[in-house]
């Protein structure tokens, strides 16, 4: 990821992130569908976009979560030095302690609340004495 991080940007001060993470998701698809064809499990695949059920959250957790996340990393990358855009984009397990609570309904943990806490102090450190 730090690679792609030092690569991206200097490409980034010419094109658009929204342009950058098009270009960025792009292959990743046309990867996973062909790995689909190959493997035969593109059927099994698609049911949860089937099932009307899922057919929402699956829609949303590609357009607003994917894709927004790897949008915001490219602002990130655009706007920030490399050092600090990593960090950000390192605490993408932040956000997924609501998601548990909202969509799956569990508790977390004290222990679980702990290192979020933690993890989100780290990142003001860096942020703050980075910038």
């Amino acid at each position: 990821m730090a690679v792609s991080a030092v690569i991206a940007k200097p490409a980034l001060e010419a094109n658009s992130t929204l342009c950058a993470t098009l270009l960025r998701m792009s292959p990743a698809a046309v990867g996973l569908f062909l790995i689909g064809l190959v493997s035969q499990n593109l059927s099994k695949w698609h049911k949860p976009i089937v099932d009307h059920r899922y057919r929402k959250m699956f829609f949303f957790a590609a357009a607003v979560i994917t894709f927004g996340g790897f949008w915001m990393s490219m602002v990130a990358i655009k706007n920030a030095p490399v050092a600090v855009a990593c960090t950000l984009m390192s605490t993408e397990p932040l956000f997924v302690l609501p998601f548990v609570i909202i969509v799956q309904k569990k508790r977390i943990r004290l222990s679980e609340w702990a290192g979020a806490v933690l993890a989100t102090g780290g990142l003001v450190l860096v942020t703050l004495f980075t910038v």
